[in-house]
């Protein structure tokens, strides 16, 4: 007589339950994983498993690695897989954000350079050249 075994990790409620307690641990080092952090397949006893691996500081500032475990349902790795996207795509807008900010502030830089360059030409601000001693101005000769 054999009897069918049913996984914990595929019964529906227990699926879920597993995700968010997954989902917990990723969303509370997602500051983390926003800069790194990888899904990787290690062989257990059982079969091959899934884990995300990130680096983290210790609070003496050593560099530490921390695993998350999935474990070897499909879903749930896909569901992590995506979620680490997700982080990733925050780190890189931050990036891109802290970018486009430095060179906003170049450009308006360089536009009020040239309106200063601009004013000085067309005598709204006073020459910083002075002019040679004993230059002497004349008066233009009327004909």
């Amino acid at each position: 007589m054999s009897r069918s075994r049913v996984c914990r990790s595929d019964a529906p409620a227990d699926l879920e339950e597993r995700w968010r307690t997954i989902e917990g641990k990723i969303l509370a080092a997602a500051h983390l994983l926003e800069r790194g952090g990888a899904l990787s397949q290690k062989d257990d006893r059982g079969g091959p498993v899934w884990r995300l691996r990130f680096r983290d500081r210790s609070p003496t500032g050593k560099l530490v690695e921390r695993t998350i475990r999935i474990g070897k349902n499909p879903e749930l790795v896909r569901r992590a897989r995506e979620l680490l996207e997700r982080c990733h795509q925050r780190g890189a807008w931050r990036t891109e954000i802290a970018g486009l900010s430095r060179l906003s502030a170049v450009a308006v830089a360089t536009v009020k350079r040239t309106i200063a360059r601009e004013g000085r030409s067309a005598g709204h601000k006073r020459s910083r050249r002075k002019r040679p001693m004993g230059m002497v101005l004349k008066e233009p000769e009327l004909l």
